[in-house]
């Protein structure tokens, strides 16, 4: 059965290219629709926590064009400042996830666990928080598991809680590109102009498209199990499960 009250989710597209002197590979994605949707599904009212999730689900919509086959990447982020975990996971068919733990994080200092998963196989690393920002944070991760210069960006404006627009960028020096390359990079991000004008994003060779789109792995059966436990606990025969993870409804 179809879940009801919520609408299907929309996609958008990561563009991939290469720039014109084979110095770096280039992702651009504008997924205002997809931010948009992940704001008004999580209902996420405080300004620096739909920042932070926005922040840390554009950076996977990018980074779904770094996973092949069955890979599938997952980031668990705890802050200190937010006091909250974020949890982000993709996979290599361009399905997204992001949402916030109802639970406040009591730690000492906050840190990002990732898992890179294929098949049977996986592979975990931690790192620490160091900016105020998760774009940030995740290119700090991204960076150093790689071990390659890497630059992941996001730039989302959100008013009163509805995203207005949304777009991030991911570039990553290929071997033999001049150490300052990426520098020059990041200096030039620091303007206001939309990044599909850029001159890296604009003059890139594109290789591809890639569709990324919002997505939950909910369903009908499994919460309709969890809702009638719920209910019977409290004397109530239910009639919908919600999922706490996109929002979704289902009649049960």
């Amino acid at each position: 059965m179809q879940p009801f009250g919520f609408e299907r989710s929309e996609e958008d597209r990561l563009v991939q290219g290469i720039d014109a002197d084979n110095r770096v590979r280039i992702f651009h994605i504008d997924n205002t629709k997809l931010v948009r949707q992940l704001l008004a599904r999580s209902k996420q009212q405080a300004p620096l926590l739909a920042a932070a999730l926005a922040q840390s689900f554009s950076t996977l919509c990018l980074l779904t064009g770094t996973l092949k086959d069955t890979q599938r990447l997952t980031f668990k982020i705890v802050s200190k400042e937010l006091r909250s975990r974020i949890f982000v996971d993709a996979d290599a068919e361009g399905n997204v996830r992001a949402y916030l733990s109802e639970e406040p994080a009591a730690v000492s200092e906050g840190s990002i666990r990732c898992i890179r998963a294929s098949g049977t196989r996986q592979f975990t690393g931690i790192t620490d928080l160091p900016y105020d920002r998760m774009d940030l944070n995740l290119e700090h991760y991204f960076r150093q598991s790689e071990q390659i210069d890497t630059c992941l960006r996001t730039r989302t404006d959100i008013r009163e809680g509805v995203c207005v627009s949304s777009e991030a960028l991911f570039v990553q020096a290929l071997p033999g590109a001049p150490a300052s390359l990426m520098a020059q990079l990041r200096r030039s991000l620091r303007s206001e102009e939309s990044w599909h004008d850029h001159e890296w994003v604009s003059g890139m060779r594109r290789l591809g498209e890639r569709p990324v789109r919002l997505q939950c792995y909910c369903s009908r059966e499994m919460l309709a199990g969890m809702a009638a436990w719920s209910s019977g606990m409290a004397g109530d025969s239910p009639s919908e499960a919600i999922c706490r993870v996109c929002g979704r409804r289902y009649e049960v």
